[in-house]
């Protein structure tokens, strides 16, 4: 996990936390559900036509995705990679 000093919100990739968690959990109408939401908005994030999700939901979208693939968890997702 990164470490809170390094961590900026603003930098995360959702596109590829998308895309992550579509590959190793499951379609994002899985997904949806699981972090509270709409599973059309998390496939326009996987396309990138859509930029960041709500608050709430982007904080359970890091928590699931560090569960399901913590070795892609990390700079990995991050859009300044360090």
């Amino acid at each position: 996990m990164m470490a809170a000093d390094n961590f900026d919100p603003r930098q995360v990739d959702w596109q590829q936390v998308c895309l992550n968690l579509r590959a190793h959990f499951g379609p994002m109408s899985k997904v949806g559900p699981v972090v509270g939401a709409d599973p059309d908005t998390l496939n326009r994030m996987a396309r990138g036509s859509t930029a960041e999700p709500k608050f709430a939901a982007g904080v359970n979208l890091l928590d699931l995705h560090y569960a399901t693939c913590p070795d892609k968890h990390g700079p990995a997702i991050m859009k300044v990679r360090r």
